[in-house]
């Protein structure tokens, strides 16, 4: 995180807070995950210190793990994307079906993996759910590896803490009979 404070700078920015996530190094070589909380001291104008507090959020870390670990090792797709259908997660399923690598997808749209057939109804589907504000199931047929498949997929918005649509989610299974 970068906190610049000049001379120039606004009452609201002198005074703004900034959290910074990371590890903290203990004298017994463990990393701690660690946020820290700071604002600037200013007198008369004139930035004199940093004034903040850290706590261990170890127990965070280790939700988030477990969350992950869930979501990675189910035998579904899983991903989540966000409301311009940019991809924010998939998991390890989602790399073996598609064969790709979610380095190499997060941040991009369903264009660069499938035709435009399939993305305008993936992106009818986000903006449905969307619209409606609720889980929706869709069967959908799409053709990748020299095959068709039919996929049974439940798509449901995702909320920041004030309850606003920030992302859509998605997991889908494979119905197709073989």
């Amino acid at each position: 995180a970068v906190w610049t404070i000049t001379k120039d700078s606004t009452k609201e920015q002198k005074e703004s807070v900034i959290t910074i996530e990371g590890y903290i190094k203990c004298k017994n070589g463990k990393q701690v995950p660690t946020e820290l909380v700071c604002k600037g001291v200013f007198k008369d104008e004139v930035l004199v210190g940093i004034q903040g507090v850290s706590r261990d959020i170890h127990e965070r870390y280790e939700s988030r793990h477990t969350l992950f670990s869930i979501i990675d090792n189910s035998p579904s797709i899983i991903f989540t994307k966000d409301l311009k259908g940019r991809y924010l997660l998939i998991n390890k399923q989602y790399e073996k079906v598609f064969n790709v690598d979610r380095k190499e997808l997060i941040g991009r749209t369903p264009d660069h993996l499938f035709d435009e057939k399939y993305t305008a109804i993936f992106l009818k589907e986000d903006m449905l759910v969307f619209k409606m504000n609720k889980t929706m199931e869709f069967e959908d047929i799409v053709f990748h590896n020299g095959s068709e498949h039919i996929y049974k997929t439940v798509r449901f918005p995702l909320y920041n803490t004030e309850d606003v649509i920030t992302s859509i989610g998605c997991i889908i299974t494979d119905i197709t009979v073989e």
